[in-house]
């Protein structure tokens, strides 16, 4: 789609199409407007005179006070009459507005020409970005701010959505100041499948269950029960995402965040199934599970696999181990026979290994470290 000013053209002509014409809307008076006042017959009560910063106009001749900011033009003379009628029956008044004093709004940030600008009456958000240039392509616009002369402020997200109904954009006031952010970053370590460095956040919400999932997600070996999310500020969470059907962790990645999928503990509630299946590495172990459930749980034996020499070695405390050597075809005719596990223990298939093992070997090596001893 072509684009303009870093939006959709398509969308530019819609909000143009709302761009407040001169005279469009009736002016609220504010600071800094030129008020002319005419009275007929009374040249000192008479004059041109400017709209205080405090937004209170002073007439002539200790005629008064009137604090007009926020006052139509009519309104106000309807206040100079009653005024003036202290000095004159029946006066004749007429003001005029010889001079509005514009909105200067600042934008600062990720736009193509920061400064300040005079805005038309009525102008919102997107007119002051349009008048600073458009955003640049680092634009974070789901997070701008308005920081209002009040110092209130005002959170604006300028997605897709937000642009096709221009009437709901906030309108923007003399000393605005725009702040459009440039898109955060975070990063993604450890046990994922393509580890990232100050990947570019999306202009929308990112979950923790979503970073990870972009990062080609988690390696044989990555905890998905304890994934570590380390805050800017260097505060740690952590969230289960074991099973992706029960929700996303909960927690938004924001910027500066780093996410870090640790490796699961060798003996931490699973049994690990090598060798001749075909997905290697550690099985969540569940109360009642045996050695064909958890071969079954590694997607089978591969074809080639020596069925009858499959051997389970169980650690024990003291460094040493035991070992159980089974038949997979007897226990295929006698499931009687098959064999009960225990967290902890490792299953060895002997045969061919498949094209796409664990993908680092010193982890092989390092689970089948026992097997080697005891063999």
């Amino acid at each position: 789609m072509k684009t303009l000013i870093g939006w959709p053209i398509t969308a530019l002509i819609l909000l143009l199409a709302v761009w407040p014409a001169a005279g469009a809307t009736e002016h609220l008076l504010v600071p800094g407007d030129v008020l002319k006042i005419t009275t007929r017959g009374e040249p000192d009560l008479s004059g041109t005179f400017t709209v205080g910063d405090d937004g209170v106009l002073v007439l002539p001749l200790n005629a008064g006070k009137i604090k007009i900011q926020g006052m139509t033009l009519a309104a106000f003379g309807d206040a100079v009459t009653q005024a003036m009628a202290q000095f004159v029956k029946e006066p004749q008044v007429t003001v005029e507005l010889s001079k509005i004093k514009l909105p200067n709004v600042k934008v600062l940030g990720e736009v193509k020409k920061e400064g300040a600008y005079d805005l038309p009456d009525g102008s919102n958000v997107f007119h002051a970005i349009v008048a600073a240039g458009g955003f640049t392509a680092l634009a974070d616009r789901a997070r701008i701010s308005i920081l209002h002369d009040d110092n209130t402020r005002e959170k604006v997200d300028l997605t897709l959505e937000d642009r096709a109904t221009p009437a709901a954009l906030p309108k923007v006031s003399d000393g605005d100041v725009i702040n459009v952010p440039q898109l955060g970053h975070y990063t993604v370590v450890g046990e994922v499948v393509k580890p990232a460095v100050n990947e570019q956040l999306p202009s929308d919400r990112l979950t923790l269950l979503q970073a990870v999932t972009r990062a080609g997600g988690f390696t044989p070996r990555g905890n998905q029960k304890r994934v570590r999310l380390m805050r800017a500020d260097r505060t740690s969470l952590t969230a289960d995402l074991s099973d992706p059907t029960a929700g996303d962790g909960g927690l938004d990645v924001l910027n500066g965040d780093t996410i870090i999928v640790d490796e699961v503990p060798i003996n931490e509630n699973n049994v690990f199934v090598l060798g001749g299946v075909t997905t290697q590495g550690a099985r969540p172990y569940k109360p009642g599970m045996t050695l064909l459930g958890a071969i079954a749980g590694a997607g089978g034996p591969t074809l080639g696999a020596k069925l009858n020499q499959v051997v389970v070695v169980r650690p024990l405390p003291d460094g040493k181990g035991i070992t159980i050597k089974a038949d997979l075809n007897k226990i295929y005719a006698d499931p009687g026979k098959d064999v009960p596990l225990v967290a902890g223990d490792y299953v060895w298939v002997p045969g061919a290994v498949p094209r796409a093992p664990v993908d680092r070997t010193d982890y092989l090596t390092r689970l089948l470290a026992p097997l080697i001893l005891l063999f």
